[in-house]
């Protein structure tokens, strides 16, 4: 495993126990992307890459960490940690189970019927 998703196993583990984010971002070191991390993680990904791609992808995640540094290099000491940003209400109304008004049109545009049910085609193989 590299040492960037080393880093991110200990910063999402630290974090989740709720260690402050200062205590974490002493952990993390800068992380250079290079062709040859770029080759291996396509590898453990099972991707094919050609010579081209690798060569395009690589700055550009190079690019992705550095904003990633950036943001974590702001300090949010004494920043009450957010998990959401929205107001949380239920949207939903009172559920009332009522009968389908136009279920016998539906059924007669079906191709196959089973009872008031339409039948559909097997498209999952069943287990061993």
């Amino acid at each position: 495993m590299s040492a960037f998703a080393m880093s991110s196993l200990r910063l999402g583990a630290t974090a989740w126990r709720g260690a402050s984010r200062r205590s974490v971002r002493c952990c993390s070191a800068r992380v250079e992307i290079t062709r040859d991390v770029v080759e291996k993680t396509a590898k453990l990904a099972s991707l094919q890459l050609s010579d081209e791609e690798v060569g395009r992808i690589t700055p550009e995640l190079q690019n992705i960490v550095g904003f990633v540094e950036q943001i974590n290099a702001v300090d949010v000491s004494g920043v009450e940690p957010t998990l959401r940003v929205e107001d949380l209400w239920n949207v939903l109304r009172e559920d009332q189970p009522a009968i389908f008004p136009a279920q016998d049109e539906m059924l007669e545009e079906a191709p196959q019927l089973e009872s008031d049910y339409v039948r559909v085609p097997k498209i999952l193989a069943e287990a061993d």
